[in-house]
């Protein structure tokens, strides 16, 4: 499925990506498959939040995603969106973490217990495979 990068991660959790087209829907991506979605009704996806949200507590405006505070704006995030090829980023200064672009902003997600981001890979990993070097 074009939609989803593949995850090499088996046990990583799945990767939730906004829909481009409505509001009120999002994929689940798992080992590289995509699952539409849909929220709860009258909810809509928040990336910034990684759920459905009531639409005033929540980032979707079609094309363009506001920082929230759990998002920050990154020079490093393309200034384009494409929902089919995220773009990941290590985390500066804590191995065990990592962001998840989102339009402009970096949306910091956590690796499972016990592991490390892999810069070489892009994905999370065992800490002596992933040779994380935190600054």
């Amino acid at each position: 499925d074009d939609r989803c990068p593949v995850d090499p991660c088996q046990e990583c959790d799945p990767l939730l990506l906004p829909h481009p087209d409505d509001c009120a829907m999002f994929y689940k991506c798992t080992h590289g498959y995509a699952c539409e979605m849909r929220c709860p009704s009258g909810l809509h996806w928040s990336s910034a939040m990684n759920r459905c949200e009531w639409p005033k507590l929540g980032d979707c405006a079609l094309g363009a995603h506001p920082t929230k505070p759990n998002s920050r704006s990154n020079s490093r995030c393309p200034q384009r969106f494409d929902p089919n090829h995220p773009v990941l980023l290590p985390h500066s200064r804590d191995c065990t973490k990592y962001y998840v672009c989102v339009g402009t902003n970096a949306v910091e997600k956590q690796c499972p217990n016990g592991q490390h981001w892999s810069l070489q890979n892009s994905w999370c990993d065992f800490p002596q495979r992933a040779k994380c070097i935190a600054m």
